[in-house]
């Protein structure tokens, strides 16, 4: 009832001209076309009227205006068009002039600092002050692409074959922590309406596990999900919200997620507008019911903790879009130039304090350039955003680097995610086949150079990194840039091991249940080259938590070495030098 009462207003305002003219009869045939034009228009478009002039339906009211001026004028030499042009004169030019004054005052020309300033006040960090060691058990393996995959497996074979009914809504994939563990969400859909006559709702949706890639995915059924995007009538999930009372608000993305009770909702983020048509605006969230359509409305600093994704994904790149092309004014960014960043796809991941961020590499606009000058981590719950400045490669380049590695194998790295890897800022890219089916993980050391190595597990991957790491020169920065650990205490086992061309030393301590690995030239030691069991050792380095660790600096004490003072001083410049190095690659 609504949309066409929302019909009916258009059609009187657009004939408005006519009846000013008293053409009554040619004024109720166009109202009459344009009530009915716009009765379809408006129930299928679900148009809110949140915009200036009314959004969608103020629009058109002008451009009716508009064009029966354009219209009028256009047959002057007949003397009753000429009385009649007289009446729409006005009509026109005043439609015009206003949709010229509402797309001026909101352009970026004379709104530069209102578009800069919508992503907020960015506080600039040291990466590794707030990016902590991740936890293995819940680095993200399992991408988009490869989740989509398992679920379309998984999906053909439910019984009932509810494949053949209902599809996979691949728009609306959502990563999400439920009760501390990472899951997909995969919503399904109804294929078409005869589907939606013939069936009470959808009946389920597809949970894909986000850490571990063999893992079978789960089917949640027994459900009967009558309101979603793709249901008609008032079941649709947008009409339905329109139509119970948010004509005046923008809603955004629709994304299901799961409470830790293990109800799913639709979690519907509500906007305004700031400047003009643009500067979208988070205000809160809906939550909907998927089975009776009721909801209830969150404001921003009310929304339920389970809930990761309040802040739209779009709105994050348009915020980082509008500052680093508008940060030095507009005049810069259409004639100077300088400094001008744009941001890469954003990725969701999980901060040490448990909260989700969407994490997106800025980069130069310059075409071809596949370096990063930093990150900016936005709080997906709350809008807030942290400016990180860093040394590293694109997406683009570090799929390149994968993808040099296991091309041969007609294999591709996807979905690049950011963590902090033994106090390395480090991409993790898992490694799928032809079929998309998971081969293995690549670990991308960021840096002015890309160092990659390849596992077919995470386990092994990591192996290789700690000794690509031991091998790198980054110990003396770690030491100085993270927290680190010395350990006293006698060797009972040594061993060696050649990888192109460098040796990596391997030594296991009386009471430390872990391995700790190195190479002599990395660590300036000598001595470990001979070093043997009994011997008593002190190793420096960074705890993980894990069996393998890389040493940062490596003492034997049974072997008493003379060290002129000139070594020394040699020795400390060269430790200066490489932790000034790669101190500013690891923070600027």
């Amino acid at each position: 009832m609504e949309w066409f009462l929302m019909a009916f207003v258009f059609a009187i305002l657009s004939v408005v001209p006519l009846l000013l003219k008293r053409a009554f009869i040619l004024a109720s045939i166009v109202g009459l076309s344009l009530f009915l034009f716009g009765g379809w228009l408006f129930y299928v478009a679900t148009p809110h009227l949140m915009y200036p002039i009314f959004g969608l339906p103020g629009v058109l009211v002008f451009v009716v205006w508009i064009m029966t001026t354009i219209i009028a004028g256009a047959t002057l030499f007949i003397e009753e068009e000429s009385r009649f042009f007289k009446c729409t004169l006005p009509f026109g030019v005043g439609a015009f002039v206003v949709l010229m004054t509402t797309w001026t005052m909101g352009s970026g020309v004379f709104r530069s600092d209102d578009y800069k300033n919508l992503i907020g006040v960015m506080e600039v960090r040291e990466w590794t002050q707030d990016v902590q060691p991740a936890d293995p058990n819940h680095i993200r393996l399992v991408t988009e692409e490869y989740a989509l995959f398992l679920a379309e497996k998984q999906l053909a074979q439910v019984p009932g074959a509810i494949g053949s009914q209902f599809d996979i809504d691949r728009n609306r994939i959502v990563l999400q922590r439920i009760n501390g563990e990472f899951w997909y969400v995969i919503p399904l859909d109804f294929k078409s309406w005869k589907v939606w006559t013939s069936v009470d709702g959808v009946p389920a949706y597809i949970k894909v596990n986000g850490t571990d890639p063999s893992a079978t995915p789960v089917v949640v059924n027994d459900l009967h999900f009558r309101y979603t995007p793709n249901a008609y009538f008032g079941h649709n999930l947008e009409r339905h919200l329109r139509s119970d009372g948010y004509f005046f608000k923008g809603l955004a993305e629709y994304m299901l997620e799961v409470d830790d009770d293990g109800r799913a909702w639709w979690v519907v983020p509500v906007f305004e507008t700031t400047i003009g048509w643009s500067g979208k605006v988070m205000t809160g969230i809906i939550q909907v019911d998927p089975e009776t359509g009721s909801h209830s409305f969150f404001s921003k600093d009310d929304i339920p903790i389970w809930i990761d994704r309040a802040i739209p994904k779009s709105f994050v790149t348009q915020y980082i879009s509008y500052w680093g092309d508008l940060k030095g004014g507009w005049w810069n960014s259409f004639w100077g130039g300088k400094d001008l960043v744009e941001p890469e796809y954003p990725s969701l991941v999980y901060g040490a304090d448990g909260e989700p961020y969407f994490v997106t590499g800025i980069t130069s606009t310059n075409d071809g350039d596949k370096s990063v000058v930093g990150f900016i981590y936005t709080n997906s719950r709350t809008g807030v955003s942290v400016q990180y400045h860093a040394v590293g490669g694109t997406d683009e380049a570090v799929l390149e680097a994968v993808n040099n590695k296991v091309n041969y194998r007609k294999w591709h790295g996807s979905s690049p995610t950011l963590y902090n890897l033994y106090g390395v800022m480090t991409s993790v890219v898992p490694i799928l086949g032809e079929a998309h089916t998971y081969q293995g993980v690549a670990l991308v050391k960021m840096g002015t150079t890309l160092e990659t190595v390849v596992g077919e597990d995470l386990e092994s991957a990591l192996r290789e990194y700690q000794k690509l790491l031991a091998g790198s020169g980054n110990s003396v920065a770690l030491e100085k840039a993270h927290g680190s650990s010395e350990i006293t205490s006698e060797v009972l086992r040594v061993s060696s091991e050649v990888i192109q061309g460098n040796t990596t030393y391997y030594l296991y301590l009386q009471d430390q249940p872990t391995i700790f690995t190195g190479g002599a030239t990395e660590l300036s030691s000598p001595s470990l080259t001979i070093t043997q069991v009994g011997d008593l050792v002190s190793i420096t380095y960074v705890p993980s938590a894990e069996d393998v660790e890389p040493m940062l600096k490596f003492t034997n004490h049974s072997i008493d070495l003379a060290v002129s003072s000139q070594q020394i001083v040699v020795r400390e410049a060269e430790d200066a030098r490489r932790a000034v190095e790669h101190l500013k690659k690891d923070g600027k």
